[in-house]
């Protein structure tokens, strides 16, 4: 037993050091310099930005580099000259949809499953196993369905700070 305590030991100081000696800097890193601030997003995104001066403004990024952003706005181009306080980009709730979907499938599969035990006259299996299966089945529709709601309902969703 003292012996595999030993080799345990030894083997968790030698494996700590390779990984400590990893932690070091990353020399082309070093060579380049830090990278100059960008947006969180690329080019051709619908953002919404809070810029300090300016408000909240919505559009979409046309050009974006570490002198700051372009953004297409319904009056026109602007250029700013600083990075935003606020970033939201425009995605979807698909998972969102999928979780909502997925719990009211189960509730539901559950209830259903139960239903169709009591339903049952001769030779019944287990109301538990039932109310499983239901959930299982009901329950990956329900989460289908809603991330295929999900998809079509738009949502800002934070990016900075």
């Amino acid at each position: 037993m003292a012996v595999l305590q030993i080799l345990v030991t030894l083997l968790l100081l030698l494996g700590g050091a390779d990984m400590l000696a990893a932690q070091g800097p990353d020399p082309a890193v070093a060579r380049r310099g830090p990278r100059p601030p960008t947006l969180a997003c690329g080019q051709g995104r619908t953002v919404r930005v809070a810029v300090a001066g300016e408000g909240r403004l919505a559009g979409t990024v046309t050009a974006s580099d570490g002198a700051g952003f372009t953004l297409a706005t319904p009056g026109g181009e602007r250029r700013f000259a600083t990075l935003p306080d606020t970033l939201w980009t425009r995605g979807r709730a698909v998972a969102q949809g999928a979780v909502v979907g997925g719990i009211v499938g189960v509730g539901a599969g559950v209830l259903l499953g139960l239903f169709g035990n009591a339903l049952c006259e001769y030779d019944c299996g287990p109301a538990a196993g039932d109310a499983a299966l239901g959930a299982l089945l009901v329950g990956a529709s329900g989460a289908a369905l809603g991330a295929l709601v999900g998809a079509a309902i738009p949502r800002w969703q934070r990016r900075l700070p």
